[in-house]
């Protein structure tokens, strides 16, 4: 069960990180802000600022970085089929998306708070990481413990 939730966790992860450097790559990031923030604000939540994406250094920032975000969402995507032989490459996948959340909160406690949109992924950020953390020790634990 704790195979399939994480698996689960990866694919959702994966796709939307696609999803999300795929768009960018192609679209440009003002255009995927837009679109994610449009979306949110139907579920209720306040419109971001997001003028500052249209800035040309921005874009090309953002397009250059995205091609990394798709390739990391297509390893989250491969490899949450062969959680039984890779459970190093998980822990290592979920210690990267760890370490991007720590540099939102960097970013937070240096710059002050971000638009909505991103303090909402900040904090799915955090809590994705700590439910995925846990299901990893345990399923290492419980590896460990079938092969001892």
């Amino acid at each position: 069960m704790l195979k399939a939730i994480l698996a689960f966790c990866f694919r959702i992860l994966g796709a939307s990180a696609m999803a999300i450097g795929g768009s960018n790559f192609v679209f440009g990031i003002a255009f995927t802000a837009r679109l994610i923030d449009t979306a949110l604000q139907i579920l209720g939540m306040a419109p971001s600022p997001l003028a500052e994406f249209s800035i040309a250094s921005v874009d090309s920032e953002f397009r250059f970085y995205s091609v990394f975000w798709f390739a990391y969402g297509a390893l989250l995507w491969q490899s949450a089929g062969r959680l039984e032989t890779g459970l190093a490459r998980a822990g290592w996948l979920i210690a990267l998306f760890a370490l991007s959340g720590v540099g939102r909160v960097t970013s937070y406690l240096v710059y002050g708070t971000p638009a909505p949109l991103f303090v909402l992924l900040t904090w799915i950020e955090i809590v994705l990481t700590l439910l995925m953390s846990a299901i990893w020790l345990k399923l290492v634990a419980d590896n460990k413990v079938a092969k001892g």
